[in-house]
């Protein structure tokens, strides 16, 4: 069985809102506070936000504070799993880029990364065009890093992202080369932040290699 990854090359430089009654529409966006009065208990507090979703389309979800250290967790189901989560895309801000399966209603769960984490924060969540195909390998290809790259933050890093097609049970090295800037390799699952592998100076000085079995 094939499965799609996404290969990132980037610089290493690298009051209480009430839940809403139903799903919002994309983009969408809100501005509240974790306090004391919120759920959680003893442990960490948090609020919920309902959110849909529509089947195969890719989106990117974006939690910022200055007050604490937040963390994002998106479930189909609140009594499960969630489904993806992050703390620290951007920065001590977190970034989700998630495909959703089924078209539905979501929850977007807001929480401090310790049990003392409170303060306002905003979130958002925006539609992302989709991946191109990916390439089969052997591949090879010549870039460049500049300021009109795509980046995590208006302050960077900058990166180039490239969708190749590997397959389960195969071992794949990854090199990326550069007498510029000391560049990072990072290999995603397709339409997801959690990072497989990644390297920074694996290969001959600065270059970075990755060595990955899927």
């Amino acid at each position: 069985m094939r499965k799609f990854w996404t290969a990132s090359v980037a610089a290493m430089a690298f009051t209480l809102m009430a839940a809403p009654a139903s799903a919002q529409p994309q983009p969408w966006s809100v501005s509240g506070e974790i306090t004391n009065d919120d759920a959680g208990g003893e442990g960490q507090h948090y609020d919920n936000h309902v959110i849909h979703l529509e089947a195969g389309q890719r989106y990117r979800i974006a939690v910022d504070s200055s007050a604490f250290d937040t963390v994002a967790q998106l479930y189909r189901e609140v009594t499960s799993e969630p489904v993806a989560q992050n703390d620290d895309g951007d920065g001590l801000n977190p970034r989700i880029s998630y495909t959703a399966p089924a078209t539905g209603d979501y929850t977007l769960r807001v929480l401090g990364f310790s049990a003392e984490g409170r303060g306002a924060y905003s979130a958002t969540v925006t539609s992302l065009p989709p991946l191109p195909p990916g390439v089969p390998v052997p591949w090879s290809t010549r870039g460049r890093i500049d300021n009109d790259d795509s980046s995590a933050s208006a302050e960077g890093p900058h990166y180039d992202e490239y969708a190749l097609r590997l397959e389960a049970g195969r071992r794949y090295v990854i090199k990326v080369e550069s007498s510029d800037f000391d560049p990072v390799a990072r290999l995603y699952p397709a339409g997801e932040d959690n990072v497989l592998a990644e390297n920074d100076a694996g290969g001959d000085g600065l270059n970075s290699r990755l060595s990955f079995v899927l």
